[in-house]
């Protein structure tokens, strides 16, 4: 009877939490300031394996995998599995 008491603690400080937690990483992410900033690195990043002799298709692939990375939502589905 104890666990279950427990789990329900458990439980009750997560329906509090969790959904105010998650609408911070939101906002930070999707905030103006931090888009651009998201952009600027993105760009940067390309730009600098082009620079390290990286050929623009292998470029392209490691930036779509650099960008999944800051994919809030994916993120997200992969903490809550």
């Amino acid at each position: 009877m104890e666990d279950v008491e427990e789990l329900r603690e458990v439980m009750e400080t997560m329906k509090q939490t969790v959904p105010s937690l998650i609408s911070g990483i939101v906002k930070a992410v999707y905030d103006a300031e931090n888009t651009e900033k998201l952009a600027e690195s993105t760009a940067n990043f390309y730009k600098e394996l082009i620079k390290a002799g990286v050929d623009k298709e292998q470029a392209f692939k490691l930036t779509r995998e650099f960008m999944k990375g800051r994919n809030v939502s994916s993120l997200v589905q992969d903490i809550i599995r």
